[in-house]
């Protein structure tokens, strides 16, 4: 049988974690955004952490940390609106020169990447960090 659990921001802006019992609801040790966006790769979710980097949980203190993402802004990635594609997740985020652009990670910091697009705008595929509007379609 599956073990389900759920990932929630508290009121703090702690990242909790509950199977729907009361001795199994426990905060973990990340501080998420106010709009974290869980996004579940396999048996993990990623999100978006107080700091506004990428953050990964496997629904444990010792399972959740921030991903360290080459080519990502000094300040900090700010990744947004998080869609599934197979075994990946797509968003954005900004880059070391801070355009937004389109960004994929399988849950890993070297399995997260800014996509290289050919015809993008010198500024950025994006205009705004809010911008984007992802739907998977096709088979």
């Amino acid at each position: 049988m599956a073990k389900f659990r759920v990932l929630f921001a508290g009121a703090d802006l702690h990242l909790w974690v509950t199977d729907g019992t009361s001795a199994r609801t426990s905060q973990l040790t990340a501080n998420v955004s106010a709009t974290p966006d869980f996004t579940i790769l396999g048996n993990k979710a990623v999100f978006e952490g107080a700091d506004d980097n990428l953050w990964v949980t496997d629904g444990t203190s010792a399972g959740t940390s921030k991903l360290t993402v080459a080519g990502a802004n000094r300040s900090a990635l700010v990744p947004k609106d998080f869609t599934i594609l197979g075994g990946k997740a797509l968003f954005v985020g900004l880059d070391s020169s801070s355009h937004i652009n389109l960004w994929v990670t399988d849950e890993t910091s070297s399995g997260t990447s800014e996509l290289a697009v050919t015809g993008a705008y010198s500024s950025g595929l994006f205009s705004n960090i809010t911008d984007p509007s992802f739907k998977t379609f096709g088979s």
